[in-house]
Protein backbone atom coordinates (compact mmCIF):
# COMPACT_ATOMS: atom_id res chain seq x y z
CA UNK A 1 0.00 0.00 0.00
CA UNK A 2 0.90 3.71 -1.06
CA UNK A 3 1.09 6.02 1.63
CA UNK A 4 -0.26 9.06 -0.20
CA UNK A 5 1.54 11.46 2.08
CA UNK A 6 4.84 10.55 1.37
CA UNK A 7 6.79 12.60 -0.77
CA UNK A 8 9.62 10.95 -2.82
CA UNK A 9 11.32 14.05 -3.76
CA UNK A 10 11.32 15.62 -0.10
CA UNK A 11 15.29 14.58 0.24
CA UNK A 12 16.32 16.44 -2.37
CA UNK A 13 14.02 19.40 -2.13
CA UNK A 14 15.62 19.73 1.40
CA UNK A 15 19.16 19.51 -0.52
CA UNK A 16 17.85 22.51 -2.83
CA UNK A 17 16.44 24.41 0.54
CA UNK A 18 19.71 23.98 2.24
CA UNK A 19 22.05 25.09 -0.75
CA UNK A 20 19.96 27.72 -1.63
CA UNK A 21 19.37 29.15 2.23
CA UNK A 22 23.57 28.95 2.67
CA UNK A 23 23.70 31.01 -0.86
CA UNK A 24 21.56 33.42 0.86
CA UNK A 25 22.39 33.16 4.15
CA UNK A 26 19.39 32.50 6.00
CA UNK A 27 18.80 30.89 9.25
CA UNK A 28 18.90 27.07 9.84
CA UNK A 29 15.52 25.77 8.63
CA UNK A 30 13.83 23.02 9.76
CA UNK A 31 11.97 20.92 7.30
CA UNK A 32 8.70 18.99 8.33
CA UNK A 33 7.72 15.72 6.73
CA UNK A 34 3.85 15.05 6.36
CA UNK A 35 4.01 11.39 7.12
CA UNK A 36 4.11 10.15 11.26
CA UNK A 37 6.70 6.94 10.27
CA UNK A 38 9.00 9.44 8.98
CA UNK A 39 11.50 9.00 5.36
CA UNK A 40 11.66 5.26 4.42
CA UNK A 41 14.77 3.16 4.69
CA UNK A 42 16.39 3.90 1.16
CA UNK A 43 15.26 7.60 1.49
CA UNK A 44 16.70 7.88 4.97
CA UNK A 45 20.34 6.56 3.77
CA UNK A 46 20.00 9.01 1.34
CA UNK A 47 19.60 11.86 3.10
CA UNK A 48 22.78 10.61 5.59
CA UNK A 49 24.81 10.16 2.30
CA UNK A 50 24.14 14.15 1.38
CA UNK A 51 25.10 14.68 4.49
CA UNK A 52 21.64 16.71 5.31
CA UNK A 53 21.07 17.96 9.19
CA UNK A 54 19.25 15.37 10.32
CA UNK A 55 18.49 17.45 13.52
CA UNK A 56 16.57 20.06 11.52
CA UNK A 57 14.80 17.05 10.21
CA UNK A 58 10.87 16.66 11.67
CA UNK A 59 8.13 13.96 11.00
CA UNK A 60 4.70 15.43 11.92
CA UNK A 61 3.53 13.24 14.72
CA UNK A 62 -0.48 13.63 13.90
CA UNK A 63 -1.59 11.37 16.90
CA UNK A 64 -4.41 10.81 19.04
CA UNK A 65 -5.22 10.94 22.68
CA UNK A 66 -2.24 9.45 23.39
CA UNK A 67 0.07 12.10 22.68
CA UNK A 68 3.36 12.48 20.67
CA UNK A 69 5.91 11.54 23.12
CA UNK A 70 5.39 7.59 22.62
CA UNK A 71 5.75 8.07 19.27
CA UNK A 72 8.37 9.83 19.46
CA UNK A 73 10.29 7.45 21.35
CA UNK A 74 9.41 4.60 18.59
CA UNK A 75 10.82 6.69 15.73
CA UNK A 76 13.92 8.06 17.30
CA UNK A 77 14.77 4.24 18.65
CA UNK A 78 14.20 2.51 15.41
CA UNK A 79 17.12 4.28 13.91
CA UNK A 80 19.42 5.57 16.38
CA UNK A 81 22.32 6.86 14.21
CA UNK A 82 19.83 9.65 13.00
CA UNK A 83 19.43 11.94 15.38
CA UNK A 84 16.11 13.35 13.47
CA UNK A 85 13.92 15.47 15.86
CA UNK A 86 9.85 15.28 15.32
CA UNK A 87 7.14 17.84 15.53
CA UNK A 88 3.32 17.19 16.85
CA UNK A 89 1.21 19.28 14.73
CA UNK A 90 -1.89 17.30 15.63
CA UNK A 91 -3.21 15.62 18.94
CA UNK A 92 -6.87 15.14 18.23
CA UNK A 93 -8.67 12.80 20.69
CA UNK A 94 -11.79 13.17 18.49
CA UNK A 95 -14.37 14.16 21.30
CA UNK A 96 -14.63 17.64 22.91
CA UNK A 97 -15.69 16.86 27.13
CA UNK A 98 -14.25 16.15 29.83
CA UNK A 99 -12.70 13.44 28.93
CA UNK A 100 -11.04 15.32 26.22
CA UNK A 101 -9.87 17.36 28.96
CA UNK A 102 -8.72 14.65 31.19
CA UNK A 103 -6.54 12.88 27.79
CA UNK A 104 -5.26 16.80 26.84
CA UNK A 105 -3.62 17.01 30.67
CA UNK A 106 -2.11 13.34 31.08
CA UNK A 107 -0.59 14.05 27.50
CA UNK A 108 0.93 17.57 28.93
CA UNK A 109 1.84 15.18 31.86
CA UNK A 110 3.59 13.28 29.57
CA UNK A 111 5.59 15.60 27.51
CA UNK A 112 6.70 17.54 30.50
CA UNK A 113 8.29 14.76 32.76
CA UNK A 114 9.34 13.10 29.54
CA UNK A 115 13.10 12.26 29.59
CA UNK A 116 15.00 15.39 27.52
CA UNK A 117 16.26 12.40 25.44
CA UNK A 118 12.85 12.83 24.03
CA UNK A 119 11.34 16.28 24.49
CA UNK A 120 14.30 18.21 23.66
CA UNK A 121 13.74 16.67 19.91
CA UNK A 122 10.54 17.53 19.96
CA UNK A 123 9.81 20.76 18.29
CA UNK A 124 5.90 21.40 19.40
CA UNK A 125 3.19 20.00 20.83
CA UNK A 126 -0.80 21.03 19.84
CA UNK A 127 -4.29 19.93 20.14
CA UNK A 128 -6.78 19.90 17.37
CA UNK A 129 -10.76 20.96 18.63
CA UNK A 130 -12.25 20.47 15.45
CA UNK A 131 -15.59 21.73 15.16
CA UNK A 132 -17.18 19.40 12.91
CA UNK A 133 -16.55 16.21 10.63
CA UNK A 134 -14.74 16.72 7.13
CA UNK A 135 -18.08 16.24 5.78
CA UNK A 136 -18.87 20.05 7.50
CA UNK A 137 -16.41 21.64 5.34
CA UNK A 138 -15.43 23.94 9.06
Amino acid sequence: MVDEQYNPFFVEQVAAMEQRAKAVGAPPLHYMFPSNGGLNPADTAKYKAMGLPAERYMPDLHVGAGGAVGAARGLFGADPTFKQSAINCETNAGSHDQTRALNEAADLIDFFTADTSVTDRIFARTASFCTGTSTQFE
